[in-house]
């Protein structure tokens, strides 16, 4: 089984400068990313990219 996961406000301020939760789920096999949600959606679509690029809203 695969958990799906959407990751949003992505710009908290523990995540600006690393956002090492997004990195340690993209590692997990049973994980997909599949949206990245932040009211920036350049930082939004930053963070993306880092993890193989899912959708960014």
């Amino acid at each position: 089984m695969t958990i799906r996961i959407a990751a949003t406000e992505v710009s908290h301020w523990h995540a600006l400068e690393d956002a090492a939760y997004l990195r340690h789920l993209h590692k997990m096999d049973d994980v997909e990313i599949v949206g990245i949600q932040d009211h920036d959606r350049e930082l939004a679509a930053q963070k993306g990219a880092a993890i193989g690029s899912p959708d960014v809203f």
